[in-house]
């Protein structure tokens, strides 16, 4: 990792719990790309959408949370609330923006608009108690071990998520030839 940075790196993007693997940053590899994002007077930009979506005593630790990041990290708070598909996203950030640090432009793949009903529903759900997201993150775990079952019995050799709901499966040889000729290949 180390040498992805260098003096011309202006901001990361961390994305923790990761969409679409399900890995969660533990603290010693936080404080790692923190050294690294302070050493080289980078921003961190983050994606936390499955914060709340954690399985088997995984723990989030938002990267703002550790010491020297709180000032240079821009989380990008997103709440998914269960419907499949539809996110909102806030950012937030801590003292003076710093226009110089990001592109004129913005980043490209940014300008997406949700709809009006959609902004209204993502601010009624800020307001959701805690209890909420404990029954989401318990039925997200049940639907997760379901498929994992079910994958591993068909002779998936499968990645446990410790967040978000899916998995990667690794198609074991014997499914190859298969589907491969399902598909006429």
């Amino acid at each position: 990792m180390r040498r992805a940075f260098s003096s011309r790196t202006k901001a990361i993007i961390l994305c923790s719990p990761n969409n679409p693997t399900g890995r969660v940053f533990n603290r010693e590899e936080l404080e790692y790309i923190a050294s690294l994002c302070q050493e080289f007077d980078t921003l961190a930009i983050t994606d936390e959408i499955y914060e709340h979506i954690l399985y088997d005593g995984t723990e989030h630790i938002p990267i703002m949370t550790i010491p020297g990041m709180r000032d240079r990290t821009i989380p990008g708070e997103q709440h998914e609330q269960g419907l499949r598909g539809h996110r909102m996203a806030r950012g937030l950030g801590a003292g003076e923006p710093r226009p110089d640090r990001l592109h004129p432009q913005g980043p490209r793949f940014s300008h997406v608009g949700a709809a009006a009903p959609l902004q209204q529903a993502g601010a009624v759900a800020l307001a959701l108690p805690d209890e909420y997201y404990t029954h989401l993150a318990t039925d997200y775990a049940a639907r997760r071990d379901a498929m994992l079952d079910v994958l591993n019995q068909a002779g998936f050799k499968c990645t446990v998520p410790a967040a978000r709901i899916t998995s990667s499966p690794i198609f074991p040889a014997s499914v190859i030839p298969t589907i491969c000729s399902s598909r006429g290949t």
